[in-house]
Parts: structure tokens; C-alpha cells; sequence
């Protein structure tokens, strides 16, 4: 195996297999010299391991260096460039190895269609799975991959069958990937059974498959469903609550403001000795805020033995949410570290107390700091200039966003829209919807309440029917503002005549 190393060719193997699992670049590079110096450079299995290294630290440089310099090499070499350079996110170059392997296994395929979907380009992803099931037996992190970035569920149902055609159906690593792509196509009933079949027949599956599951049900608003799947954890034997499954359940008891629960769980996670962990401490400090009970929450935060940033941002919002904006000051001003998550929560505090001038004043001075904004500051401070009908201010700040490069931000843009609406300029709020490539619900909303708002009844009525024919889905919002643009007496005859042609089979 070691070109005449021997004895020291096994031990520089365990030196450098230690440091590909610690990403230990600097000691990694003192072995390679010393494999130079003791001759053993071009050793392929330690070359292999160098390459390995080297691309595991985003090293591609050296990496590529030592490729092409080595003397033979296998697939085992090729494919430590391949994700490598996929891990980096240089995909073209990937994929230039690729195609000039001499020859191809399944972890070459896993590889580059795993790049191609971190790169965000899932039509080629798809087309390599096609091509790699001509070539080769698709294995399960293929079809991971594949499924990750699968948005079309009929194409995801056809991808299925090809999964249990191979028998990885009830493999936990793709079943979790499954109730994925079901669950962000909508069919959560598909998603669970999935999830039913995997349990059943792969001794109840792993943690990662039971948090998935949870996840998805608190993602689409079913908390208690996932409540009752975590009861049903308890009861397995092969798999455990973690500190992913207590994180989700804490952000269904926030969605319910089930304080009483938040505190079981709570309880459960100091029993498990979880209580230590910073990312826990962080949800239990943001579950409390949000069941508005601050003093559970300085508490855990007083009582945490690390605080990073995320925990100052969240005892900052936690004091903002309950309108406690002297205490949430004074955490802010303590904070060692301030990012633009901080100066978002302290500024939305102030707005949401009524305070708009400091509001503005933060905004200042966050920028005189040279923090720069985000959509979420943004859409605070447009709030403000609402408020104040401060529409050279808004003006002001709309220019900011336009210099930023927010301006095609659906967010932002619906914030824009309210602002010149409620500042009576709301031809300036229309060339704002104009603008905008995508149009959401919220968007249509925006518009449809500032024209109700200046008494633009009419204009409100034909963007509604505008809505109507783009297919959007109407909630309560928009019947609200619609109702209220026909109340207007001037426009009232109007409103019988479109009222009858409302579509309320879009309603929620």
C-alpha cells in the first residue's frame, strides 16, 4: 500500500487522517513536507489523503498543485478534486473533472449532481441523475441530492418510484429527503406516509427523520400534530430526542403562545442535560419573549454560562417585543458585539412603543457606524416615515434602498408602497407596484389598501379585479380593504356591481 514507507508511511496516514477530520491545514502542510523530504510523496494512497485534506479546508490551490503533479492516479483522485472544488462552489470546475475521468463510480455522480444542487441549478442536477441511471445504479446520496432540489412534486412522485424500484424507500438518509420534497410541495399526507413506511420497516428510522417530520408540520402551521409526534418518539427505542427536536418544539409552543408547554419542555431539556446548550438557551430566551414572559426569559439568559450574538439579539428582542424598551436599550447598549440584527430588533422596539423619532435616530446613527442595512431595517424605518407622513424623509430613504439594491425586494417593496401611500402620494406608491417583477398576495394587498386609504375606491376596485384575473390567492386582507373601498358612498354603486363577480373559492 505505502511505496517503500512502510512503518512510517502508516504512521504519516494517521497523522494526516487526524487532520482531515479536524481541518488542521497548517499541521497537515508540515506532514506534507515531511512526506516529501522521507521520499514518499508520490505514494498514491497519502497523495489521495493530501488531496483529501487539501480539499476539505477550500485549499483548491494546493490541491490542484499536487494533482497535476502526481505520476498515477485513481478514481479515488479524481473524485477528492471533484468535491473539492463543488464544496467551494467552483462547479464549472468540477465539472471539468468530471468529464475527463477515465472513469466514473458512484461517488463521482454523488459529487457532482450534490454540487450542481448546492450551486442552486437543479435542472442540471436532474439531468446528470438521468444520465448517471443509464450509467450506474442511482445510491442514496444521489437521490438526496436529487430530491433537495426537486420544487415539482409530479417530478418528485416519478423520482419516488425510481427510489423504490432501487429499495432505498425505507432508508432513513433518503426517506428524510422524501418528506422533504413532499412537505415543501404541500402534501404533508404524502410526506407522512413516507414517513410511516420508513419507521415501519427501518426500526423506527433516526433522530434526523423525526425532527424533519416535526420541522415540516411547525413549518405549515400544524403544531399540534407535531406535538403528538414527539409523543410518539418517546415511545421508540431506537431513536432519542435532541437538541434539533426540543429547538423545533420550542418554535411550535411560540406559535401557540403555549407558555405552560414551553415550561414541560423546559423542564425536559434541563432533566436531559441540554440546558447547557447555546442554541437551546437561545430558543427557550426567544419561546419565552414571545409567550410574553420576559422574566423567564432574562432569567435563562442570565443564566447562560456562554452568550454569543444571537443571544444578546434575542434577550434585545425579547424586551422589544413586550414594549420594555429601557431594558431592551440597556441590553443593547451592553452588547459586546452589535450586527445589523441587533440594531433591527432595538429599532423595531422603539417603533413598535410609539417612539418613531429615536427610531430614526438609530437608523442614523447605525449608519454613521457603518452598519449597513438590511430589508428588515429598511421596512422599520419606511414604517416610520409612514407614520410621521414624512414623505421627503421616506424619499430620502427609498433612495437608500434604490442605492442598496433592495428596490426589486418584494418586501421592501410592499413597504414602499404603504409608506407613499399613507404620505397621500399614491401615484409614487403605484410606480413602485409597476416596478416590481413579482407580484405576491401582500403586494396586491399593499396597493389595494392605499388606494382605500386615499379614497381612490374605483382604482381599488379594478386592481382587485387585476388580482382576480393573475390568479391570486384573496384572504382576509384583501376582502377587508375591498369591503372598505366599497363602503365609500361615491364609489358604493360600483361596489354591487363587483362585489356579486368575487371569486370567494380563493379565500383561505
Amino acid at each position: 500500500m505505502f511505496g517503500g514507507g512502510g512503518h512510517l508511511g502508516v504512521r504519516l496516514s494517521r497523522l494526516l487522517q487526524r487532520c482531515i477530520q479536524v481541518k488542521s491545514l497548517a499541521e497537515g502542510k508540515q506532514i506534507h513536507a515531511h512526506i516529501i523530504i522521507s521520499e514518499n510523496e508520490w505514494d498514491i494512497f497519502l497523495a489521495n489523503q493530501l488531496l483529501a485534506l487539501y480539499a476539505r479546508c477550500e485549499c483548491m490551490q494546493d490541491a490542484q498543485h499536487l494533482f497535476d503533479r502526481m505520476p498515477t492516479r485513481n478514481v479515488f483522485s479524481w473524485n477528492n478534486m471533484i468535491a473539492g472544488y463543488s464544496k467551494c462552489g467552483n462547479i464549472d470546475d468540477a465539472r471539468w473533472m468530471f468529464e475527463r475521468m477515465p472513469e466514473r463510480d458512484l461517488v463521482s455522480w454523488n459529487s457532482i449532481i450534490g454540487g450542481y444542487a448546492e450551486d442552486g441549478n437543479g435542472k442540471e442536477a436532474l439531468r446528470l441523475y438521468r444520465q448517471m441511471t443509464g450509467e450506474e445504479e442511482a445510491g442514496r446520496i444521489a437521490f438526496a441530492s436529487v430530491l433537495g432540489i426537486c420544487d415539482n412534486v409530479e417530478e418528485g412522485r416519478q423520482l419516488h418510484s425510481h427510489v423504490i424500484t432501487t429499495g432505498y424507500e425505507c432508508n432513513a438518509f433518503v426517506g428524510s429527503a422524501l418528506v422533504d420534497m413532499y412537505a415543501k410541495g404541500g402534501t404533508l399526507e404524502s410526506a407522512r406516509r413516507v414517513f410511516n413506511t420508513v419507521i415501519g420497516k427501518e426500526n423506527g428510522g433516526d433522530e434526523v427523520l423525526w425532527n424533519g417530520m416535526m420541522g415540516r408540520y411547525v413549518n405549515q402551521g400544524q403544531e399540534e400534530a407535531a406535538f403528538k409526534l414527539f409523543l410518539q418518539m418517546q415511545q421508540m427505542e431506537a431513536v432519542h430526542p435532541n437538541h434539533f427536536t426540543m429547538s423545533t418544539l420550542l418554535k411550535a409552543c411560540a406559535a401557540l403562545q403555549a407558555l405552560e408547554y414551553g415550561k414541560q419542555l423546559h423542564g425536559f431539556i434541563t432533566r436531559c442535560g441540554f440546558n447547557a446548550n447555546a442554541f437551546l438557551a437561545n430558543a427557550l430566551v426567544d419561546m419565552y419573549a414571545k409567550c410574553r414572559s420576559v422574566e423567564d426569559a432574562r432569567q435563562v439568559f442570565d443564566e447562560m454560562p456562554h452568550r454569543n450574538v444571537v443571544s444578546w439579539n434575542a434577550m434585545v428582542a425579547a424586551y422589544s417585543r413586550c414594549g420594555s424598551v429601557v431594558n431592551a436599550r440597556d441590553v443593547f447598549d451592553k452588547m459586546p458585539q452589535q450586527e445589523v440584527v441587533s440594531w433591527n430588533s432595538i429599532i423595531a422596539g422603539h417603533v413598535q412603543s410609539g417612539q418613531d423619532g429615536t427610531a430614526l435616530d438609530l437608523f442614523s446613527q447605525m449608519q454613521r457606524l457603518g452598519v449597513k442595512p438590511d430589508r428588515i431595517t429598511f421596512a422599520s424605518v419606511l414604517g416610520v416615515c409612514g407614520n410621521l407622513v414624512s414623505s421627503q424623509q421616506g424619499q430620502q430613504v427609498h433612495a437608500q434602498v434604490v442605492k442598496i439594491g433592495y428596490e426589486s425586494n418584494v418586501f421592501v417593496g410592499s413597504s414602499l408602497i404603504d409608506m407613499y401611500a399613507q404620505c397621500r402620494f399614491i401615484t409614487d406608491a403605484r410606480q413602485v407596484f409597476d416596478r416590481l417583477d413579482k407580484h405576491d398576495a401582500v403586494l396586491w394587498n399593499a396597493m389595494i389598501t392605499g388606494y382605500e386609504y386615499n379614497h381612490c375606491g374605483v382604482e381599488a376596485l379594478k386592481m382587485f379585479c387585476q388580482m382576480q384575473r393573475a390568479a391570486m390567492r384573496l384572504d382576509h386582507f384583501t376582502f377587508t380593504s375591498i369591503l372598505s373601498a366599497c363602503a365609500n358612498l361615491s364609489d358604493l354603486e360600483q361596489g354591487n356591481q363587483d362585489m356579486p363577480r368575487m371569486d370567494v373559492s380563493k379565500r383561505p
